[in-house]
């Protein structure tokens, strides 16, 4: 993630992370030097929860 802001040459671009081991899914977001970890991580089963969350932050982020 911080590769990629370096890369972009905006270090106030918000990244996202998403890590999966194949059943667990878990995301992170990196805004300057601020790193948030999502508390919850998300099963592949529950696909209407992944989708709601990327979905959800989607929108607070292009506000």
């Amino acid at each position: 993630m911080y590769a990629i802001q370096q890369l972009n040459q905006k270090p106030n671009l918000e990244i996202w992370g998403i890590v999966s081991n194949g059943d667990y899914w878990q995301f992170a977001f990196l805004k300057g030097n601020i790193f948030r970890k999502c508390k919850n991580h998300y099963v592949i089963e529950n696909l209407d929860e992944i989708y709601n969350f990327i979905v959800g932050h989607l929108k607070n982020t292009l506000k």
